[in-house]
């Protein structure tokens, strides 16, 4: 059984969720973002509840799978937020949306952008 801390009570089965705090890098430098359940899915490839049970069952499995998603690269929207925590101010930056790269559309851009000079 699953136990919540916030609720104090216990369940059969627990509703899990992503929230992953990870490295994003670009040209301009690197970043932390976090990115909650539905992003997370589109960047792990799987619902958490998935990931959680290849976790439980198979950590070599796992560890490949996440090894897996090192430098792939994603078109991603994110938002920032000033926020206070110990009287520091502190920015966070949340992942609104994460797409695969579509190689071909960016190259179609990079070519018009080229085009107008």
């Amino acid at each position: 059984a699953d136990h919540c801390s916030n609720c104090n009570e216990s369940f059969d089965q627990c509703n899990y969720r992503y929230m992953l705090s990870f490295q994003a890098q670009d040209y301009s430098g690197m970043q932390w973002l976090t990115a909650f359940d539905a992003q997370g899915e589109k960047l792990m490839g799987r619902p958490a509840a998935e990931m959680n049970m290849i976790k439980m069952s198979d950590p070599a499995q796992y560890e490949d799978m996440i090894d897996k998603l090192l430098f792939k690269q994603f078109v991603v929207r994110v938002g920032a937020k000033m926020s206070s925590y110990n009287d520091e101010q502190r920015i966070k930056h949340t992942v609104f949306n994460a797409l695969p790269v579509d190689f071909v559309k960016e190259g179609r851009l990079l070519l018009d952008e080229i085009k107008k000079y």
